[in-house]
């Protein structure tokens, strides 16, 4: 199924059915792998944060928010319109 989805909604689906299973540190796992590649990405990051918060761990979920507003703002995107 993961070819018949858009990345976004991958991220979710994949991220739901980890969560789904009792096995939010599956997902924890991957995402962190794809986020280097990808560092940039709301979506990414928002699937993390669900999966960190579903393994009990919101310290890592709020560390995973700052480091996505500070990489950001260092990107200097621009503000947006």
């Amino acid at each position: 199924w993961p070819s018949q989805l858009s990345g976004a909604r991958w991220l979710r689906a994949f991220t739901a059915s980890c969560i789904d299973l009792d096995r939010p540190e599956t997902a924890i796992d991957v995402l962190r792998r794809l986020l280097p590649a990808i560092p940039l990405s709301g979506d990414l990051v928002a699937a993390l944060m669900r999966a960190y918060v579903a393994a009990g761990d919101r310290g890592a979920a709020d560390h995973v928010y700052k480091e996505h507003a500070a990489a950001l703002a260092k990107a200097d995107l621009g503000d947006p319109d």
